[in-house]
């Protein structure tokens, strides 16, 4: 999984997570980031973020 937070974020990637897959209790979660799921390979990362950047 790739996050890109700000610094002080790091701290609450299981929240992020969570947040994003709208697995906390009481939370509406508006602002949703689907996972995109790709190998743990640097040519698949950078593909994808070629994928996501042309849009």
């Amino acid at each position: 999984m790739v996050i890109a937070p700000a610094a002080h974020g790091l701290k609450f990637s299981e929240f992020k997570i969570d947040y994003h897959q709208s697995k906390l209790a009481g939370v509406d979660s508006r602002y949703v980031n689907l996972p995109i799921e790709i190998p743990a390979d640097i040519d698949a990362v950078q593909q994808k973020m070629g994928e996501f950047f042309k849009k």
